[in-house]
């Protein structure tokens, strides 16, 4: 009899152990999907206030230049970055490059693509960081390379524009 309860809590034991990994591993598979749906609501967050601003009449160039700036390198040439390059080079805006981990090296819309390793930039250049999950990551990264130039987050520019820049507020 003692050895059957024995065994008995010994399954029960297994079970239990074998849940508690399952639901670990659930977990931690459940907050990588989380903070990749947490990713993409920001960056449809920015893209819907991006494309509501311009709307409004909100001149991005207005604001870049009230900031003492002729230019812009925008980090991240994925669809944001494409994005905000599209509405600013419409208001004459120069985009001198963008920066990119993945596409280092290649063109976005006759654009250089440039490594974060490779980044020099002058004075008169912000830096726009498009990709804002990770913008206090990646604006450590460029202080760290002894970048000195204005280093904003697309949040910065699209929720911050003063209302005197906008013809429609």
């Amino acid at each position: 009899m003692k050895k059957k309860i024995f065994y008995l809590s010994s399954i029960v034991a297994m079970i239990g152990m074998i849940l508690l990994v399952r639901k670990k591993a659930y977990n931690r598979r459940f907050k990588r999907v989380s903070w990749e749906l947490f990713v993409r609501k920001m960056q449809l967050d920015a893209v819907s206030r991006l494309l509501y601003n311009k709307n409004k009449g909100i001149r991005y160039s207005d604001y870049i230049k009230e900031i003492g700036c002729n230019s812009v390198v925008i980090y991240g040439a994925s669809d944001v970055g494409r994005l905000f390059y599209d509405v600013i080079s419409e208001e004459g805006i120069t985009v001198k490059f963008f920066i990119d981990r993945a596409l280092g090296g290649e063109r976005v819309n006759g654009i250089p693509v440039i490594a974060p390793t490779n980044v020099v930039v002058d004075d008169t250049d912000v830096i726009v960081v498009t990709p804002t999950s990770y913008f206090d990551e990646i604006k450590g990264e460029l202080r760290n390379q002894n970048i000195k130039n204005p280093i904003l987050s697309l949040e910065d520019v699209i929720y911050n524009i003063p209302h005197n820049l906008c013809d429609d507020c």
